[in-house]
């Protein structure tokens, strides 16, 4: 299913493969990887299977069993609490919820639908920028806050990072193995560490799982598309005596993903936009930004547009056929409204994949043993395998395209003709390129994982005492290949032609140096450098050699090492009239290496300029935590307990750190329990924010000096002097669990996230402004050439910037039988209700601006979080049958609270906005349905499943971008806004339990 060829992974010089010879490629690796998924599962399943028969152990239904007995240990500390005691908010999110809701069999496709995620980033999200490096990663985002402010574990323990900004891919997880996942909301630094801002995504596994199980499953969209295959299996069974336990598992999931066009979603082809009035000033009260459909490029069309001069306007159609541009109604370059917008926009047929071809592999085996009645030794190995595939978009240049010299033999005659008569010695083009194929991403990422460890207890003090070490090893390794990205020398060479002295047309500079192998390329037009095959995607040209010379594969190989020493000691020291004191001591050392070898002619492409690097970072922390009872079964208190914790951290980049918290769980009766948590909690820079020097590809801004809005290659530059962010937590809450009502409980938490010293920058459009108004210190930032126009803008971290956020979390459950309600009345029926209200969003350049309000900011600038979000669901089950609704919703939007909405009479905006014809964004509500039924063959139980995601198939609400966006290339709305994209996901499978 996946479109993956490996070719495109080994390539490093500037080659590029035929339609037709990618489509071989791809049937060769498509059977290949059939045939690895068939033999993955074989071993692993007989593995299972045969451990399961040796052993003759415990059917499913007595693992289920034995589940059930005792308290649920949760994480939000390393002393042992039982979940409605936790003193941080906390949520447990089980196997049946994370199964009835998921139409992708993926764990954290589900989170993300969960009030508390805002702005994850996703496949779909992520799979645009091409030098970014995070195609087919799922990195978790609480709050809003950003991924690198939330702590992903697995069974409390750190996983090697993904990323250099040191985020974690969630889809590196044996999930299906996964006995639950616990989110905490809150700070957490002193518990777990560094970048636990926002709080802790934690992944437990079932290493107690006995028997086996799996499943088989599939499903696509309502249109057809994003064909998804998944297959897993698992299982686990002790051997001698019960002393030891092994588990294994693999998994497979494959996805075809969305091409461009999006198939038949109208939505994304109105070619919505926003662009600067042409008639606005500031006295007439019209408003300043205009949103319309059908805006699009005025300065780029398909096959080039003369963008200046006396032939402004002159555009070159198919076979290079000169003719007059329809400019629209309205123009201000470089945006127009109406014309000929569609020969200038790409999102009808070369926009990139709306969701990216992904195929994820994973497997993992850990074995236990107790060498003792008191010890357990352990080992854990994980091997888990990403790859992407998306188209881009074309190699596009938005009015900075070549300058074309007069007597040049593409120029079709009748141009030429008026050159002559104008006296005109060049013009300037701006173009999509369609003559040049899409560009295409390709990723592949590997993790593995190495951890050994020891789990032991002992008396002392009268007590019971557990202590745990482990070692671990991690290393992800990926490729990122950029397939059909113009070489910028090349290509200057190649449409700089001349004829030679027989008459053949040459390129320039062969006339000088004959052997440096250039052919010349025809920028005028489409069609014209040779016949285009049909299909969706237009793309392929019989001069292949032209092609192969001024297009290649920007390739880039990248290595995170990640070493990790780590012990810890939990027990209770000694006893007071409340009830024993418990304290738990951890300890750990981390060292982290992340290298990046590019290709040899990165810098010389116009996407894809991966770039070197090598370095390495450590940290060394301490930590104390302690609960410590001060009240039970008093007449005021059922139970009074305060709790604390301490962290001290040393980084080898910035120093020394130390965090903490301080809190307390109050029940003055059974049935409520109050609990206050305040913490200092840290965010260390990664490895990009100090010391990346990148180059982001292209960007775009208004430039104050000359007052338009030019492209330019955007770089990231690091900064060695960085600090860790401070991150200051406070949370109040209540948690009801009434015996007169049983079956039901709820909880309301109040959390306020101050960070200060927050890593942020400067954007292009504040450097330039900040430049304009004679701050020089910005100035040094911005890279012209000799005529003025801006080549690179430079973005650079520093420690300035704040940020706040507040907000309610609302938790909800209630669970019945039916005939406790109506006696003849069968099964039972279960109602779970999870929302988050937001009450503040603020960030702070700390460069004097005015604090920005990004509460239910949607823009495509500066994202916030929604001002409520919310999901509820009801569940009947009755005998073998269950069934699931699921609503999901979230508040309407605006694209800039900074904007002012008007359409005369228009007021002033606040520093930072704009007047503006419409700055709504919808709301979302979507409803997801599931059913499954199990039946047993002998001893073990089969249950069918089907899932469905946004039933009633609604359009995702249009998220319009401009003016300084590519409003021509993104698609008109956005997966992290909380919208869905793909219409109707429907999902049906097999599961088995034995």
């Amino acid at each position: 299913m996946l479109r993956l060829h490996d070719a495109a992974f080994l390539k490093t010089t500037k080659t590029h493969e035929s339609p037709s010879e990618g489509h071989d490629a791809f049937a060769i690796q498509g059977r290949s990887l059939r045939v690895f998924k068939l033999r993955a599962l074989a071993t692993v399943s007989v593995a299972a299977l045969a451990a399961s028969a040796f052993t003759g152990q415990s059917t499913y239904a007595q693992q289920t069993a034995q589940a059930e007995i005792g308290n649920i240990i949760v994480t939000g500390t390393r002393i042992v609490r039982d979940g409605y005691e936790a003193p941080t908010p906390l949520t447990v999110i089980g196997p049946e919820l994370l199964e009835a809701q998921s139409t992708t069999g993926n764990v954290a496709d589900t989170l993300n639908t969960m009030p508390v995620f805002a702005l994850s980033a996703s496949p779909a999200s992520a799979q645009s920028g091409v030098s970014s490096g995070r195609q087919g990663l799922n990195t978790l985002n609480l709050r809003g806050l950003g991924g690198t402010r939330t702590l992903t574990l697995l069974d409390g323990q750190r996983s090697v990072p993904s990323l250099f900004s040191g985020e974690v891919d969630a889809n590196n997880f044996p999930q299906q193995l996964l006995q639950r996942v616990d989110v905490v909301t809150g700070g957490a630094s002193a518990v777990y560490g560094s970048d636990a801002v926002a709080g802790v995504v934690n992944f437990v596994l079932d290493k107690e799982f006995t028997g086996i199980k799996g499943e088989v499953s599939g499903g696509l969209t309502t249109y057809g598309d994003n064909r998804n295959f998944k297959a897993s299996v698992a299982g686990g069974f002790p051997f001698s005596n019960d002393r030891g336990h092994v588990l294994l598992s693999g998994e497979i999931a494959d996805q075809d993903g969305v091409y461009p066009g999006a198939g038949k979603r109208g939505w994304n082809r109105g070619g919505w936009g926003i662009m600067v009035n042409p008639n606005y000033t500031s006295a007439n009260g019209e408003p300043e930004y205009l949103v319309r459909p059908e805006i699009s490029l005025s300065n780029a069309t398909h096959g080039g547009i003369i963008v200046s001069g006396p032939l402004r306007g002159t555009a070159f159609g198919e076979g290079g056929v000169p003719y007059q541009f329809n400019y629209g109604s309205i123009v201000n370059d470089p945006w127009m409204q109406g014309g000929d917008w569609q020969a200038t926009e790409i999102r009808h047929d070369r926009s990139g994949s709306l969701e990216p071809a992904v195929l994820r592999r994973n497997l993992f085996a850990r074995a236990s043993y107790d060498v003792t009645d008191n010890i357990n030794v352990f080992g854990q190995v994980s091997w888990a395998a990403t790859r992407t595939y998306t188209y881009t978009w074309p190699a596009f240049q938005a009015g900075n395209g070549p300058t074309i010299l007069s007597g040049n033999p593409f120029i079709p005659d009748s141009v030429q003709s008026q050159m002559d008569a104008l006296g005109l010695v060049s013009f300037r083009i701006g173009s999509m390129n369609y003559d040049i194929p899409t560009v295409e991403n390709y990723s592949r990422r590997a993790t593995n994982r190495y951890v050994a460890g020891i789990d032991g207890s002992f008396s002392a003090f009268n007590s019971d005492w557990s202590w745990n070490a482990y070692f671990q090893h991690g290393a992800t390794r990926s490729t990122n290949d950029a397939v059909g990205a113009i070489s910028r020398a090349e290509y200057a060479n190649a449409v700089d032609a001349v004829l030679d002295p027989n008459g053949n047309i040459v390129c320039r500079s062969t006339l000088t140096d004959p052997g440096n192998g250039c052919h010349p390329w025809n920028p005028l037009g489409t069609g014209v450098n040779g016949a285009r095959p049909p299909g969706i995607f237009n793309i392929g040209n019989t001069d292949n050699a032209a092609l192969n010379y001024i297009t290649g594969t920007a390739h880039v190989n990248q290595r995170i090492l990640q070493n990790v020493y780590a012990g810890s000691l939990q027990g209770e020291a000694f006893s007071t009239w409340a009830g024993p004191i418990s304290i738990a001591l951890s300890i750990e050392h981390r060292t982290e290496r992340a290298k990046a070898v590019p290709d040899p002619n990165s810098g010389n492409w116009f996407t894809g300029n991966f770039q070197a690097f090598n370095e390495k970072l450590s940290v060394t922390e301490g930590a104390f935590e302690t609960v410590v009872p001060i009240a039970s079964d008093q007449p005021w208190a059922e139970s009074l307990d305060l709790n604390a914790a301490v962290r001290a951290t040393d980084y080898s980049s910035s120093g020394y750190v130390t965090t903490w918290k301080v809190g307390a769980t109050y029940a003055p009766v059974n049935d409520v329990r109050f609990r206050i948590t305040r913490s200092r909690d840290i965010r260390a820079p990664n490895f990009l924010e100090l010391f990346a020097s990148n180059n982001s590809g292209f960007r775009s801004a208004f430039d104050p000096f000359t007052g338009t809005i030019p492209q330019f290659f955007g770089r990231n530059q690091g900064n060695p002097n960085l600090d860790p962010e401070k991150g200051d937590t406070f949370e109040v809450g209540v948690v009801f669990q009434p015996s007169a009502f049983p079956g039901f409980s709820a909880s309301i938490d109040y959390w306020d996230i101050d960070v200060s010293g927050s890593i942020g920058g400067a954007n292009d459009d504040q450097i330039l402004q900040f430049c304009f108004q004679g701050l020089q210190q910005f100035c040094g930032n911005i890279i012209r050439d000799a005529g003025g126009n801006i080549t690179e803008l430079i973005q650079s971290p520093f420690n300035l910037a704040s940020e706040a956020i507040s907000g309610i979390d609302f938790e909800s459950s209630y669970s019945t039988p039916l005939d406790s309600i109506v006696s003849s009345w069968l099964g039972d029926v279960s109602f779970n209700g999870r929302a988050t209200v937001y009450l503040k969003s603020n960030q702070n350049d700390g460069l004097g601006n005015p604090t920005i309000d990004t509460l239910g900011h949607g823009g495509q600038r500066l994202n916030g979080p929604p001002k409520w979000r919310l999901t509820a669901s009801m569940s009947y089950t009755y005998d073998a049958l269950s069934t699931s609704l699921t609503a999901r919703a979230q508040s309407a939007m605006v694209i800039d609270n900074r904007n002012v909405e008007c359409l005369s009479s228009c007021p002033a905006p606040v520093a930072g906005g704009h007047s503006i014809e419409d700055n709504s964004l919808p709301s979302a509500f979507y409803l997801d349905g599931s059913i499954s039924y199990r039946f047993d063959v002998g001893a073990s139980e089969i249950e069918t499943f089907f899932n469905v995601r946004n039933l009633l198939n609604k359009d995702p609400g249009i998220v319009p971008q401009g003016p300084t966006d590519f409003t021509y290339v993104y698609p008109q709305s956005r997966g992290a806004s909380g919208y869905d994209l793909l219409g109707r996901v429907m999902r049906a499978g097999v599961r088995f339990r034995m």
